[in-house]
């Protein structure tokens, strides 16, 4: 887990340590992606991509599962994102490891309703993905 502050431009780095290392998993806060970026531009060979851009600078998250691994998103539907939030939450289950990731980027400077309502999406996303999967379901937890 790190907070790249943009990945775009560190990515050869990235790409090494991650070919020298073969985490199971990678996650980065502060992507500063957008859509315009595709995914093959940020790929990393033996890992699929999983992202989620900001519509603005800066923010996102971006993590590369390996290959062997299942990976499904967790759809929050019942927490639309708000215009004044800056908050970015991602959740994915890995098949093969029985295991939410929950990622959050959440900026310090945002204001009280919004910490807040960060809290009340991950413990909707906790709570839903345990009915979904089981309650044996190990979680982690992590972000910015």
């Amino acid at each position: 887990m790190t907070n790249a502050r943009s990945v775009f431009h560190k990515l050869n780095g990235l790409k090494f340590r991650i070919n020298d290392f073969k985490p199971l998993l990678v996650v980065i806060t502060e992507s500063w992606l957008f859509p315009e970026i595709s995914d093959s531009a940020v790929s990393i060979s033996g890992y699929s991509v999983w992202r989620k851009d900001r519509s603005s600078q800066g923010g996102g998250i971006l993590c590369y599962f390996r290959h062997d691994l299942s990976v499904q998103a967790i759809v929050d539907d019942r927490y639309l994102p708000q215009p004044n939030y800056n908050s970015e939450i991602a959740s994915v289950f890995v098949k093969e490891l029985h295991l939410l990731l929950i990622v959050i980027y959440h900026p310090f400077w945002d204001d009280n309703n919004a910490h807040d309502e960060a809290i009340n999406r991950i413990s909707h996303l906790f709570d839903r993905a345990h009915t979904q999967f089981g309650e044996d379901l190990r979680t982690i937890l992590c972000g910015d």
